[in-house]
């Protein structure tokens, strides 16, 4: 072959192979800057929808009740399970434990609280190096300790997290929860207390029930009045609402044969004496007074039903001094009171009126999808309560100072929940309803 250069034909330029390749990274960088990361890194459509409706639900009146926050968890719980390749999906399972969180916190509920601790723990099991994963276990220690009142299971989830995460950011806050939770001796302590069956010095041990079958007249006491308006928070004010509850109270009462007396019926002052005075004029059976809680601390919220006893904690023995305040000092008054025998038969009996009241009352506010929370059951020397000689309670039926607790006390179908789960326990204790 000839390879002389022949005159009047150009040379053909060497093939550039250096140039292809990098114009093929150029535009490939162009693509990702026009149009995003790839489809999978981004959030699912439902996902994001769901995320704008729990921050919509958390704004609105809706967040008092069940279904909404069942839905949610239901649907992020959708999204973890279909959208396999998605990077981010321990988000949505976290995300529908939170749900389930809110609602057990809100309600009290011991059975939604264990369905949020599950779901926290799932979590933590298939997605132990997530960065929710220590987190979760934070929020599933103090749910099992605030709500379903398991300390021992509390404080082993925490020693767990600490372990398992000691760089992490809420291990600090697992140290300073684990510190509250002491071991609680109180199981320990019963076996012991059972085998001693002798009763206590100065108490009288009671196996009768006179008061249950024999209940004709019921006296509703709404707390305060007149020149005394109670406690008033976000719109809430004592007095009114009180007698709008034990109105709703008697006229349920009164239709299932009971009769029914009121200390007041519009909005006077009537003082701690001649509120307990009534009972014996009225010949009442029952004695119930309905009040409105206020707190300082404006996250306290709850349902909480009182009888007749010495304070077990500082807030009800606060709670009594406020509402003894005004009562009569004088030793006339000291002399009517009832023997100390009577006195342990009113007690017992106020317990159980107490427990059936509460019980009832929480158990349809639930029905009602109502996100109540459980006070308690408590004790504190109601000074009206003493005076009255009969079985009777003290019902506190919300915080006015708590936004989300002021928002369900003025709803007009609130206080109808509330009052017909007041009515139905009294009815339970009397024996007319199971």
């Amino acid at each position: 072959m000839d390879t002389t250069h022949r005159p009047g034909i150009p040379e053909s330029p060497p093939p550039s192979y250096g140039l292809f390749p990098l114009w093929c990274v150029l535009l490939a960088l162009c693509v990702v800057f026009l149009c995003g990361p790839p489809a999978e890194a981004a959030d699912p459509p439902r996902y994001e929808k769901a995320v704008q409706d729990m921050a919509r639900l958390e704004k609105s009146k809706k967040r008092l009740q069940r279904e909404p926050w069942e839905k949610l968890s239901a649907a992020f719980l959708s999204v973890y399970q279909s959208e396999k390749k998605w990077k981010n999906r321990p988000s949505a399972l976290y995300r529908s434990a939170l749900a389930l969180d809110r609602l057990a916190r809100c309600a009290s509920n011991k059975k939604d609280a264990r369905r949020a601790v599950d779901r926290y723990l799932q979590l933590v099991r298939q997605h132990p190096r997530s960065s929710l994963a220590d987190d979760s276990l934070y929020r599933a220690a103090r749910l099992k300790g605030d709500v379903i009142r398991d300390k021992a299971g509390a404080r082993a989830l925490l020693k767990r997290q600490i372990k398992a995460y000691p760089s992490a950011r809420s291990t600090r806050d697992a140290s300073t929860y684990l510190a509250t939770l002491a071991p609680d001796t109180k199981k320990a302590a019963a076996p012991t207390a059972r085998k001693n069956k002798t009763p206590p010095a100065g108490q009288v041990k009671y196996k009768g029930k006179p008061y249950r079958l024999g209940v004709r007249t019921v006296l509703i006491d709404p707390g305060h009045g007149g020149k005394d308006p109670g406690t008033h928070h976000n719109g809430i004010k004592e007095k009114t609402l009180t007698l709008d509850i034990a109105k709703r109270v008697g006229a349920l009462l009164s239709a299932r044969g009971l009769k029914v007396r009121y200390t007041r019926t519009s909005d006077t002052w009537i003082t701690l004496e001649q509120r307990a005075g009534k009972v014996r004029t009225n010949k009442a059976d029952l004695f119930v007074s309905i009040h409105v809680n206020a707190n300082p601390r404006e996250t306290v919220q709850g349902f909480e039903t009182y009888y007749l006893d010495v304070s077990r904690t500082s807030a009800a023995t606060r709670l009594a001094a406020v509402e003894n305040a005004l009562r009569d000092r004088s030793a006339k008054v000291r002399e009517k009171m009832p023997p100390q025998r009577l006195f342990n038969i009113q007690k017992q009996e106020s317990r159980r009126l107490a427990r059936n009241i509460h019980e009832t009352t929480l158990k349809f506010l639930r029905k009602k999808n109502y996100r109540t929370h459980d006070g308690g059951i408590k004790t504190a020397p109601f000074h009206v309560l003493r005076r009255s000689g009969v079985p009777g309670v003290l019902i506190e039926v919300g915080y006015c100072t708590n936004k989300s607790e002021a928002e369900r006390l003025a709803l007009k179908e609130y206080r109808l929940s509330v009052a017909r789960g007041i009515a139905d326990g009294i009815l339970v204790y009397t024996g007319k309803i199971k």
